[in-house]
């Protein structure tokens, strides 16, 4: 068993834009994507500054690609040697049986703490997407392991000014663009 549990997961907007694009993008016969998340975990709050796709395969057997995985945290680290990964990712609305085996592998990659699952449900069920955050206790006696068990964790989704100005911008110039191309289709018709 790990030490150093989270006790909080804040996420950037831009990692949950990453997530769903890898969803939309992902092959037709996959019915999830996951990846590995990448920020800082301070003294239990886990940031989650970015995150990248792992290409996978499921069905009777889990295939995951440990050396891509291993190149593309190698290639983020040279262009930020502060970043580390904190857990890692998936989409859906359950936490499958194939997602412990996953599990194992961010158990071991991450550094002194417990990874993350962070969880994005992309079904929009709710009519937005659903996002959560676990991490994996070993339950059992105390000399054996029988198991484990995902236990939630808080989520907030955090930006910073820069993020937050960026985005009234882009939707500042959306609305001014649908107001011109609205007066340009009345103008013509």
């Amino acid at each position: 068993m790990r030490g150093n549990f989270p006790v909080e997961v804040k996420i950037n907007p831009t990692v949950l834009f990453n997530i769903v694009n890898s969803y939309e993008r992902r092959p037709e016969k996959l019915t999830r994507v996951v990846g590995t998340l990448l920020g800082n975990n301070i003294q239990g709050v886990v940031e989650v500054t970015d995150c990248f796709v792992v290409p996978h395969r499921e069905g009777d057997e889990v295939a995951f690609d440990i050396e891509f995985a291993k190149n593309s945290f190698s290639a983020y680290k040279k262009v930020n040697p502060a970043v580390s990964i904190v857990g890692w990712y998936s989409t859906g609305s359950d936490i499958p049986e194939s997602s412990c085996l996953i599990h194992e592998y961010y158990t071991c990659v991450t550094d002194r703490h417990a990874p993350v699952h962070v969880i994005v449900d992309t079904t929009l069920r709710s009519d937005k997407p659903e996002v959560k955050a676990f991490c994996s206790m070993d339950i059992g006696v105390p000399s054996e392991k029988q198991g484990s068990l995902f236990a939630p964790i808080p989520v907030e989704i955090i930006s910073y000014e820069p993020e937050r100005l960026a985005g009234q911008h882009l939707y500042l110039f959306v609305c001014y663009f649908c107001w011109k191309l609205f007066s340009f289709l009345i103008f013509f018709s």
